[in-house]
């Protein structure tokens, strides 16, 4: 999809480890009828037409959801930005038309309608700039747009830095800051635990009340 003058492409970051939901893997846990990962790719298509899906490790249930998946291009669990890392080297190979792409973290399941259309926002002459989201100026590391241009830098980064922390790459680059409304049910809110499971349940069932 075509946003604010560049080509966009979305990728959905599933490579976390789960460790506080016990043996339950975020990607599957079901959130009123539809696995997280899906309802993540499924509101991101929305905003940028195609998407990919970054995974750590393969599941042969992937195959149903009918998206490309990539996976992380080391074993070693190294973060968010090994998944933002290899979805730009995958872009870089098979798109060539792609020039930016939109993150979004897998167990958010209600971040912003609008998060492509305000991260491209007035990108006129900043093309090659990383934009990050902010909510309560705080920053959302995973909710960005990276510009496929950086996939050198990343590479570089990851092989040298002992900080793998998304905003010490982030900050090292050309970046802006976009800043979000907290809302209600809040735009990043994040799954980690069975309790805040729950509580997107709860977010859900009163949103779909509201209509």
């Amino acid at each position: 999809m075509t946003a604010g003058g560049v080509k966009l492409l979305g990728v959905v970051i599933a490579g976390g480890l789960s460790r506080r939901m016990g043996d339950k893997d975020k990607l599957w846990l079901d959130l009123r009828g539809e696995a997280l990962i899906a309802r993540a790719a499924r509101r991101l298509a929305r905003q940028t037409g195609d998407v990919i899906l970054n995974v750590n490790r393969y599941d042969e249930r992937l195959a149903g959801i009918g998206l490309p998946v990539v996976a992380d291009l080391n074993e070693d669990y190294q973060g968010p930005l090994a998944g933002i890392v290899a979805s730009l080297g995958w872009v870089h190979e098979n798109r060539p038309d792609v020039t930016h792409v939109v993150a979004v973290s897998v167990d958010s399941p209600f971040f912003p309608d609008d998060l492509a259309a305000r991260l491209t926002a007035d990108i006129d002459g900043r093309a090659g700039e990383i934009a990050i989201a902010f909510s309560e100026d705080y920053p959302q590391p995973v909710f960005g747009l990276w510009p496929i241009v950086c996939l050198a830098p990343l590479n570089g980064f990851l092989e040298e830095a002992d900080n793998l922390k998304v905003m010490a790459f982030v900050r090292s680059q050309a970046w802006r800051s976009v800043a979000f409304p907290t809302g209600s049910p809040p735009a990043f809110f994040n799954i980690n635990t069975p309790d805040e499971l729950a509580a997107a349940q709860e977010f859900l069932k009163e949103e779909t009340a509201r209509g």
